[in-house]
């Protein structure tokens, strides 16, 4: 009975997240991720609420950094467009890009960590594969990441 009614949530769950995040082109908030983990992961509420906390924290702070990047990416791409050609500003800006990604990078390191610490190493374990088919899903929708063609 309890599985049929997880497995009843679930979908449920995952139905609002769909509706939710069209509305949003796919982002979401602290509290609609700490919820879907919640059902993808059977968290505790206590465990809920933690996620929910280090998701918001983590969020917050990742907000200027994707603003810098995405207007770093719009320099460089002018830089690369422009007329005459300056490779020592491509260069400094390609710098510039790759710091801004660095700082993404500890910023996940650190939501990382912090999961690690919240959840128990089984949830742990299928936290990871979550987040892998989640970054294989948006490399693989045309996500122009680090390695990819511009």
């Amino acid at each position: 009975m309890h599985r049929k009614m997880m497995a009843v949530l679930i979908v449920v769950c995952l139905a609002a997240l769909v509706s939710f995040a069209g509305g949003k082109q796919g982002k979401m908030d602290a509290a609609s991720h700490a919820a879907k983990l919640k059902a993808e992961l059977y968290l505790t509420d206590e465990q809920t609420a933690q996620v929910e906390s280090v998701f918001a924290g983590i969020l917050e702070r990742m907000q200027p950094i994707r603003a810098s990047m995405r207007a770093t990416h719009g320099e460089l791409k002018a830089l690369r467009n422009a007329t005459a050609t300056d490779t020592g500003a491509i260069e400094a800006k390609e710098t510039e890009l790759e710091a801004i990604r660095a700082q993404k990078r500890e910023l996940k390191a650190e939501q990382n960590n912090a999961m690690q610490q919240i959840l128990t190493p089984e949830q742990f374990a299928k936290y990871q594969e979550i987040v892998a088919a989640h970054s294989k899903k948006r490399m693989g929708a045309g996500h122009k990441g680090q390695g990819h063609k511009k």
